[in-house]
């Protein structure tokens, strides 16, 4: 938690660290949202550093494109809501208190972290690997003309995993 409790560089890059401390090694993608804390040096070179490829959704719509917000946070909610309606049924008027916070979050977690309750969101957004030969590696390059502030330009690995983002097309009136 960060004093402002939004996300920084530096918390992004601690978390960074502690998922590859806890991950099998080799190749992996991380589908995040496009807040600025995520977009930064620091962030892009222990990414590549570590072989975490990054996939960012467009800024505002992960609701609607983000598998874990389309499938798995749902059956958190309704796993987490049905644990802590048993403790208020089973204990009518005391607190929940801190204590019983820790073992309900974790009977609601083992019962939404499953691949059942995952697995679907992909579906759901239509996010799917694809074949990296597809598209050419200089299709990835940045384009002249930005109004972001330039990041370093990183070179492009031709083994890297992309994702595709499957959209609808909608005619033109």
């Amino acid at each position: 938690m960060t004093p402002k409790c939004y996300n920084t560089n530096e918390e992004f890059c601690d978390f960074l660290r502690h998922f590859n401390s806890h991950r099998i090694p080799g190749k992996d993608l991380l589908i995040f949202d496009g807040h600025r804390s995520h977009l930064d040096n620091s962030v892009l070179n222990i990414t590549e550093s570590l072989r975490i490829q990054l996939f960012c959704l467009p800024a505002h719509c992960s609701h609607e494109l983000q598998p874990l917000d389309k499938c798995f946070f749902k059956s958190f909610k309704v796993y987490w809501n049905s644990a802590v309606g048993n403790i208020l049924r089973k204990n009518p008027g005391r607190p929940l208190g801190k204590p019983k916070l820790g073992n309900l979050l974790t009977e609601a977690w083992i019962q939404a972290a499953a691949p059942k309750n995952g697995m679907p969101g992909f579906r759901a957004t239509e996010i799917f690997l694809s074949d990296p030969q597809v598209i050419p590696d200089t299709d990835f390059a940045p384009s002249d003309v930005s109004d972001h502030t330039p990041l370093q330009a990183r070179p492009t690995n031709s083994s890297a995993i992309y994702c595709t983002l499957k959209t609808s097309t909608i005619p033109a009136p």
